[in-house]
C-alpha cells in the first residue's frame, strides 16, 4: 500500500492540490471493485513524518517562504501557477523545477514534447473540467446558450478578448483579409507573455510593444466576475467572457487569438470550448505545434481541410506562422462551401464527442502522474 501525506507550504491550500482526487478517482476506475493499493491523506505541514511518502504544494505566492532544504526533505514537490498558463511563471521558481529531480510544475496548458521543460511539467486541464460542467448543468445559466444550431451563415468573424499588442497584430492581419471584427475592447494593453519560452517568444512579444502605443492600465469588462445560480446557493463563478454570444449560433466559424502564444504549448479556454459545444468551427492563433497538440487529444480544426492548411503549424517564428496562417484562412474565406461539406459537419460533430465523452484530456495527465509516483514506490 502506498501512502501519501500531502502538505501545502504556510498551509495555504493550492487548488493543484485537487490533482490528488483526480488521481484516485482514476485508480479507482481500474481497481474496481477492489480498493485501490494507495492511501492519500492532506494534513498541515507540522504533521510531516519522514516514514512516509511526503508531497509538498507550493505556489508562486508562496516562493519567498520556500526553503531549499524542502528538496531533500521531501519526496515530491509540485509547484503551480494556479493552473495558468506557461507564461505564468517566475525565475526562481523555474530554476528548482529544472535543476532537481523531484520537482515539478504543475500548470493549465497542454504542452508538446519539444517544450524545453515537457518532462518537468503536468497539466492540469482546469478550464476544460469548469466548461464541461458550466455548460452541461442546468443550474448554471450558461448552459442554455450552448445549443446547436444548423443553419449558420458559411462565413468568419473574429471575436476578441483583451486587446494586447500581440492581439492587436493578429487582428490587423485579420483585417487585410476582410473577415469582421468583434473586439469587447479597443484599449491596447502591455504583452507580458513570452516568459518560460524561447527567443523567439520573447522577441516576439518586444516587437508587438513596440509596434503599438499601449495603455498601462486598462479595465476589462470581460475580467468581471458573474455568479451562476440563488444568491444564498450558488452554483460557482466565473468570468463574463464564459457567456456564449449569439455569434456562435450564426457564424460557420470563429477567429480568435488563445490565450498564450508561446511555442509548444496551448493554454485551451473557453474560447475554443464555447465553439465546441455549440458546434462552431474554431481557427485560433497560438504558438507553434498547438494544432499538432490538439490533435493529439483528438480535437480538430477546420483549416485540416484547406490546401496546406496546417503547414504553417511547425514554422517557430510566429510572425512567419501568423503571415502563413493567414493564407489558410483567406482560402477558406474564398471557400465556403468547406463549411457544408461531410468532412466539416464530421469535425464538428467529432469534436464535440471528444469534448464531453472519456475524460481524454485528463488522462494523459494521470498516466504521466503515475509514472512519477512509481518512483516513490520503488523508493
Amino acid at each position: 500500500m502506498l501512502q501519501i501525506r500531502i502538505h501545502n507550504l504556510n498551509n495555504n491550500v493550492r487548488y493543484a492540490a485537487d490533482i490528488w482526487e483526480y488521481y484516485y478517482s482514476y485508480k479507482q476506475s481500474i481497481c474496481y471493485p477492489n480498493k485501490p493499493p494507495i492511501e492519500i491523506i492532506y494534513e498541515d505541514i507540522e504533521c510531516f513524518d519522514a516514514s512516509n511518502n511526503n508531497v509538498l504544494h507550493v505556489g508562486l505566492d508562496d516562493l519567498k517562504d520556500f526553503d531549499f532544504e524542502y528538496v531533500n526533505k521531501y519526496d515530491l514537490i509540485l509547484f503551480d501557477n494556479t493552473v495558468e498558463h506557461l507564461c505564468v511563471g517566475n525565475t526562481a521558481a523555474l530554476e528548482i523545477i529544472k535543476n532537481n529531480i523531484n520537482v515539478y510544475f504543475v500548470v493549465g496548458s497542454f504542452v508538446h514534447p519539444e517544450y524545453h521543460l515537457f518532462e518537468k511539467c503536468i497539466t492540469m486541464p482546469d478550464d476544460w473540467m469548469s466548461c464541461r460542467n458550466w455548460y452541461t448543468n442546468p443550474k448554471v445559466f450558461l448552459s442554455y446558450g450552448a445549443s446547436v444550431n444548423n443553419k449558420k451563415n458559411n462565413k468568419m468573424i473574429y471575436i476578441g478578448g483583451e486587446l494586447r499588442t500581440y492581439r492587436k497584430h493578429i487582428i490587423d492581419l485579420v483585417r487585410e483579409i476582410g473577415i469582421p471584427i468583434l473586439q469587447n475592447s479597443n484599449d491596447i494593453t502591455l504583452t507580458t507573455d513570452g516568459g518560460n519560452g524561447t527567443h523567439h517568444d520573447r522577441s516576439f512579444a518586444e516587437e508587438c510593444n513596440t509596434d503599438y502605443h499601449f495603455k498601462s492600465e486598462s479595465v476589462n469588462k470581460f475580467y468581471e466576475r458573474i455568479h451562476f445560480g440563488l444568491p444564498q446557493r450558488k452554483t460557482g463563478e466565473a468570468t463574463i467572457s464564459y457567456f456564449i454570444l449569439p455569434e456562435y449560433q450564426t457564424y460557420s466559424c470563429i477567429v480568435y487569438a488563445e490565450s498564450c502564444f508561446i511555442n509548444d504549448t496551448i493554454f485551451l479556454t473557453e474560447k475554443t470550448f464555447k465553439c465546441i459545444v455549440s458546434k462552431t468551427h474554431f481557427v485560433f492563433f497560438a504558438g507553434r505545434n498547438t494544432y499538432k497538440l490538439l490533435n493529439d487529444y483528438g480535437l480538430r480544426s477546420i483549416l485540416e481541410l484547406v490546401p496546406n492548411g496546417l503547414a504553417f503549424d511547425c514554422i517557430e517564428n510566429h510572425k512567419e506562422r501568423f503571415k502563413e496562417q493567414i493564407k489558410s484562412l483567406d482560402y477558406l474565406q474564398q471557400h465556403p462551401e468547406i463549411f457544408i461539406s461531410d468532412d466539416a459537419v464530421e469535425i464538428l460533430n467529432s469534436n464535440y464527442e471528444e469534448f464531453f465523452s472519456g475524460n481524454k484530456f485528463m488522462k494523459p495527465t494521470l498516466n504521466k502522474f503515475n509514472t512519477i509516483l512509481k518512483t516513490l514506490n520503488n523508493d
